[in-house]
């Protein structure tokens, strides 16, 4: 068996509720017929980009059903065209709280509020007994701000007595409708220390690594370290003022 297999349920919660790419379980898929169903905790402390808006730390409870066509993981879900040998192919459903409130901070006082969208589009995997590489691409179906995001990432694993760790490294492109909604500043919410600003399309680079340890074969915990690197169609942004986003998340899953 491959030896990322017996990792999915944390990966596919991982994947939900914190917009991290985390590796999808490899060949064999779920047989037919066959379901499992994971739930847990996790707690997050992640830094937002955005002026005078420090970091939040929350607790979210954990939950996934999959069975061979169909992975629902909080607040999202993939169907699988193809998930069997090496190469995995899905649609994807994913929500994401990436908008913010002008009470946020007195920097972003008087700027519109910016809205959570629900993103839809397609992912790609290569999955060996070395790394796994993925492609993702989404588009805003909320409509709120048009756009348009890519990601591509390559992660593998390795071992540290029983503690599995699994670096990765990925870059994210967003579109300008995405960066300008998100970053933007119109005429109407300039001021005197805020400049209009409109936003072009960026690409940001991420680094990460995981760290899970199996208490049972049913059990699980874990942590993961993340840090973003902005690129520079965000940090021109006046309403910005970090070119790093650092994030780190822990929490125990229990898998049925």
């Amino acid at each position: 068996m491959p030896p990322f297999a017996h990792h999915l349920p944390v990966a596919a919660l991982l994947t939900a509720l914190t917009s991290q790419p985390v590796m999808a379980q490899p060949a064999p898929a779920t047989p037919p017929g066959e379901s499992t169903v994971s739930v847990g905790l996790m707690t997050t402390s992640e830094w937002r980009p955005y002026r005078g808006v420090g970091n939040t730390t929350s607790l979210f409870p954990l939950l996934q059903y999959e069975n061979a066509w169909l992975d629902i993981w909080g607040p999202g879900a993939d169907i699988k065209l193809k998930d069997d040998g090496p190469l995995a192919v899905m649609l994807r459903a994913r929500y994401a709280d990436t908008g913010y409130d002008a009470s946020d901070s007195e920097a972003l006082a008087g700027m519109k509020d910016r809205k959570n969208s629900v993103w839809l589009g397609t992912k790609l995997q290569w999955r060996t007994a070395v790394a796994h590489t993925s492609l993702e691409w989404l588009t805003d179906g909320s409509r709120h701000s048009k756009g348009q995001q890519a990601k591509l990432w390559v992660e593998t694993m390795m071992h540290a007595g029983p503690v599995r760790i699994v670096p990765r490294a990925g870059l994210q492109w967003q579109d300008a409708k995405y960066v300008d909604y998100h970053f933007g500043v119109t005429a109407a919410e300039a001021t005197a220390t805020r400049p209009a600003y409109r936003g072009h399309s960026v690409l940001n680079t991420e680094l990460g690594a995981r760290f899970l340890y199996t208490f049972t074969p049913s059990q699980s915990g874990f942590v993961d370290l993340s840090a973003t690197a902005l690129g520079s169609a965000i940090r021109r942004s006046p309403i910005v003022e970090r070119s790093w986003v650092p994030a780190v998340r822990a929490g125990y899953v229990y898998r049925f």
